[in-house]
């Protein structure tokens, strides 16, 4: 992990390292079969700017995993290994808190809808449907995101025009980049977290919606660009777009008449 850092902080960055680097991390997948197609390449390739969004990707989820590792190691469970069957019946109170870091259950209960959650579940949502729904609708953004490219990436391989290539691997990246976003935001707990408004500060109230507005605006221009330049390529991914475009309008109408 040391030596993937120090490669993300060099500007000088050397292709074939952060090949190596990748295989080290993800193995020899489908991305490591086409980033070692190429011996070299400099940073305005998109072989390059996707392997560095790759790797980005595999530092965070790291980091991530051994936040969640307890001070204390536990010769048992340890929290990245809790499954949603072992929750269910988990009545353990420090639990919470650390679910909300766990990116495995995450994935597996933001799959659910509201009412197939028990009450422990419902728990890391602040018991809020609404900020639930919230989660959802990027986690669902990221798994279709996923779907599109796998796609694109048998697209690549079947595509051997350089300039037809460039347009797949930046629908690519933005996919990718698209994602990272979103998992930025279903991992912040504080900025977007529910509560007694009306205790609130006017003030840091008319700031955190108008933050909520900007995020909604700005997810809906991204979502309707995609529609607009055929991201999506097949017709479930197109409707799932569809409706998330019609969902996000209404919570932001809704907003809009809150601070009319």
């Amino acid at each position: 992990m040391k030596q993937l850092n120090k490669w993300l902080k060099n500007p000088k960055r050397d292709y074939k390292e952060g090949v190596e680097l990748y295989k080290r991390h993800k193995g020899a997948d489908q991305f490591y079969s086409f980033f070692s197609k190429k011996e070299d390449a400099s940073p305005k390739d998109p072989e390059y700017k996707m392997l560095v969004q790759r790797l980005t990707k595999v530092q965070r989820i790291e980091a991530a995993k051994r936040k969640k590792q307890p001070q204390k190691p536990e010769p048992k469970k340890r929290t990245k290994d809790i499954k949603v069957t072992d929750i269910k019946g988990n009545k353990k109170s420090g639990h919470v808190e650390g679910l909300r870091q766990n990116s495995k259950y995450l994935s597996k209960i933001l799959s659910l809808k509201w009412k197939d959650l028990d009450q422990r579940d419902k728990e890391v949502f602040f018991d809020k449907k609404e900020y639930f729904e919230y989660k959802r609708r990027l986690f669902i953004e990221i798994s279709d995101n996923v779907k599109e490219i796998k796609t694109l990436h048998v697209s690549l391989k079947k595509n051997q025009d350089k300039k037809e290539r460039a347009g797949i691997l930046n629908q690519m990246k933005s996919l990718e980049d698209g994602n990272t976003e979103q998992w930025q935001k279903i991992d912040d707990w504080v900025s977007e977290r529910p509560g007694d408004d009306q205790n609130k500060d006017p003030m840091k109230r008319g700031v955190e919606l108008q933050k909520k507005k900007d995020n909604l605006k700005g997810s809906i221009r991204r979502t309707q660009n995609k529609l607009k330049n055929n991201v999506y390529k097949t017709e479930k991914t197109k409707k799932n777009a569809e409706q998330r475009v019609v969902d996000m309008q209404k919570e932001l109408e809704k907003l809009e008449n809150e601070t009319a």
